[in-house]
């Protein structure tokens, strides 16, 4: 749980970042759209569909990846 957690954490935080260096605006937008719209939805149906994986996982990985690599370059000079 504590790793999960973390996990979550780390994919957030370089999301956050992959999400204000993103070069397309517009993909931005509609990531941002659609990270809202199904988190709403799952907040929805979370009595219902309580332990499934949440659908916002590809906006963060896609995000996450681009954060992640931007701050590797900084790092690494």
């Amino acid at each position: 749980m504590i790793a999960t957690g973390l996990f979550y954490v780390g994919l957030t935080f370089f999301a956050t970042v992959g999400l204000t260096a993103g070069p397309r605006p517009g993909v931005r937008a509609f990531s941002l759209v659609f990270l809202a719209v199904t988190m709403a939805a799952h907040v929805a149906f979370i009595v219902v569909w309580r332990y499934r994986v949440p659908y916002w996982d590809p906006v963060l990985l896609l995000y996450g990846v681009w954060g992640g690599t931007r701050i590797a370059g900084k790092l690494g000079g």
